[in-house]
């Protein structure tokens, strides 16, 4: 026993251990078929197809972008274009759809005609006579915005002009018409200055006659094509007579 130092007497009856290693419990191997295991090629493609996915969403919200851009410009263009070639709330309502008929009771219509043009326009190159008549006429463009006045058109060397033929001019009483003709008037004298100036500064003979008639004017914009504000009716008609008949640097006018 424990006490006395002795070990303890084994039971020849237990069952003995055997040395041998096919007695020793065997051990356990999971194997993985081809099918169950998971392939590093399959992973691959996913990746490969999700960045691809990425990318394609990426470039199309791009292409969008650019497209929304180039879309805004030429809106911008065109609206910028729309108004330097008409008033600009005659422009805002044709961009809404609108038809634009106006009628003005008492509006100004100018008509200037440079004299001397015809004689020398045969003498020079087509080239000479189109930057001939753009320096005029920018001249006048400037002198027309600096009067309050509205320029219609220009046909050949005849520049056509108006005062009174704006949305906002409808407001004037009837009462102050005569601002509409003191504006019209001191136009045709601007013209006339500047077309001293300009034969003095490049030596060519060339002078202007002036004519002008205030009275009823219906304005519009007529097509869809090479839009403008024109202005129609007996008004237009008397102060054409009126330049027709006029003399060179003089304004003629019938009351």
């Amino acid at each position: 026993d424990g006490e006395n130092g002795t070990l303890p007497e084994l039971n020849s009856n237990a069952p003995a251990l055997s040395s041998s290693p096919s007695s020793a419990p065997s051990s356990y191997r999971v194997e993985y078929g081809k099918d169950d295991c998971p392939s590093s090629s399959s992973n691959s493609d996913s990746w490969w197809a999700l960045v691809a996915a990425i990318l394609f969403g990426v470039i199309a919200v791009l292409l969008t972008l650019l497209l929304l851009l180039q879309v805004a410009r030429t809106w911008r263009l065109k609206n910028r274009l729309l108004r330097k070639a008409l008033p600009s709330m005659i422009a805002m309502r044709l961009q809404r759809g609108e038809r634009v008929v106006d009628s003005y009771e008492h509006a100004t219509i100018v008509f200037a005609d440079i004299v001397g043009y015809t004689a020398y326009s045969s003498k020079v190159t087509a080239e000479e006579v189109v930057t001939l008549l753009d320096t005029i006429f920018h001249r006048f463009d400037i002198e027309c915005e600096e009067c309050q006045c509205l320029k219609v058109k220009t046909i050949g060397d005849c520049y056509m002009a108006a005062s009174g033929c704006l949305p906002d001019d409808k407001l004037v009483d009837s009462h102050n018409s005569s601002l509409f003709l003191l504006r019209g008037t001191l136009f045709g004298w601007h013209m006339i200055n500047a077309m001293q100036d300009f034969r003095e500064s490049t030596g060519i003979d060339l002078s202007i006659r002036v004519g002008l008639h205030q009275g009823k004017v219906t304005a519009g914009v007529l097509g869809k094509q090479r839009l403008q504000y024109d202005c129609f009716g007996d008004t237009v008609n008397v102060a054409s007579r009126m330049e027709s008949s006029s003399e060179p640097n003089k304004i003629t006018m019938e009351l």
